[in-house]
């Protein structure tokens, strides 16, 4: 399971506060790539439209979101892939879940669905947010 890490600064609006740093984890990142892999047609693999070129943008933003408490966690987002992109002729949204760290500790079922070292990893002291990459939807 390829394990993604994303680190994002966050400058405070008071000068006297020092910069903070927030990690998060993707988990399912490899699922992802082999998802886009497999159903972007092989012409747009560069382009911008491909969702792994999209995935930097749309987790910074979720994230900082996430970090002001304008986001309800657990919370679904999703990067798509239009119709004329697809290998499969359809529109395609892969999505993702982004949890914090309590939420996770407390959550029975998705500790469950995750291995053991990949827990260890996002309960650790220096993670604040775990994304997971749920699958594709047509």
């Amino acid at each position: 399971m390829e394990i993604k890490e994303i680190n994002k600064i966050i400058q405070s609006d008071d000068k006297d506060e020092k910069t903070k740093s927030v990690k998060c984890i993707c988990i399912n990142y490899g699922d992802f790539l082999a998802d886009c892999e497999g159903f972007v047609q092989k012409r747009y693999h560069d382009f911008k439209c491909n969702p792994k070129h999209q995935f930097e943008k749309k987790a910074d933003t979720i994230l900082e979101n996430a970090i002001h408490e304008k986001n309800f966690m657990p919370d679904l987002f999703l990067i798509r892939l239009n119709r004329k992109q697809s290998a499969c002729n359809s529109q395609i949204d892969f999505v993702f879940e982004l949890l914090d760290k309590s939420f996770l500790e407390t959550d029975p079922i998705r500790k469950s669905e995750i291995s053991e070292e990949t827990l260890n990893l996002c309960l650790s002291a220096d993670v604040s947010f775990i994304m997971v990459y749920i699958g594709m939807n047509r």
